[in-house]
């Protein structure tokens, strides 16, 4: 799910400097929590796991530490990979 997820974005980021080399691209967070929430309901049935799968994504996303000097992709992934080991109800996410 992850690696398809990447894939997508990195397509629109691709495609998007193609059209317009110069311009920035910015994603609403409320609109990536809004469709976080709306996917886990549906996949993640037991709602302990959800809230705690929720709580961990949006650390993830606010979190501002990169250390060894990772981009903020690899640091995320990372962190992700960390969180299905932890959670492993969260694969279906």
């Amino acid at each position: 799910m992850f690696q398809k997820l990447l894939y997508h974005v990195y397509i629109l980021f691709f495609y998007c400097r193609k059209v317009w080399p110069n311009t920035k691209i910015f994603f609403c967070l409320w609109h990536v929590k809004k469709a976080w929430q709306k996917q886990a309901c549906i996949k993640i049935k037991d709602v302990v796991v959800r809230v705690k799968v929720l709580k961990n994504m949006v650390r993830i996303m606010h979190d501002i530490a990169q250390p060894n000097g990772k981009t903020p992709l690899e640091f995320a992934k990372e962190k992700l990979i960390k969180l299905m080991e932890m959670i492993p109800d969260a694969q279906v996410f």
